[in-house]
């Protein structure tokens, strides 16, 4: 039985990655920290900042989703229930920690822009 599980999340595994880097390789323009249309330092973070939201958000959501098959085949077992608890908070708090992250950045990168006299970054 427990082949047959791992055997099933391989596969599952396996096509979730598959699917979220059909759209990375469907990219038309190229995401090239060192293109001419990058000037400033505050740009290249955006970049990466960007980057890491992209890979980030469909992480968390892959956990979310385990954690919700670790509830289904938890089948009432408390030992099973409390990992399956514990694998989801542990998602709903990685995925704030992006979140956070990412309003964190904008903030300190919008009040630069502003004490300078300068346009946001685009």
């Amino acid at each position: 039985m427990s082949k047959k599980i791992s055997i099933f999340t391989s596969s599952v595994f396996v096509m979730f990655i598959s699917l979220f880097a059909l759209p990375v390789l469907a990219f038309k323009d190229k995401i090239d920290p060192i293109t001419p249309g990058i000037t400033s330092v505050p740009q290249f973070l955006k970049n990466v900042l960007d980057i890491a939201i992209q890979i980030g958000i469909p992480i968390s959501a892959f956990f979310m989703i385990w954690a919700g098959f670790l509830f289904l085949t938890a089948q009432g077992d408390p030992t099973r229930l409390t990992t399956a608890k514990r694998a989801f908070v542990w998602a709903v708090v990685g995925t704030a920690v992006i979140f956070c992250a990412w309003l964190l950045a904008m903030a300190i990168q919008n009040t630069i822009w502003q004490e300078i006299g300068g346009n946001q970054v685009p």
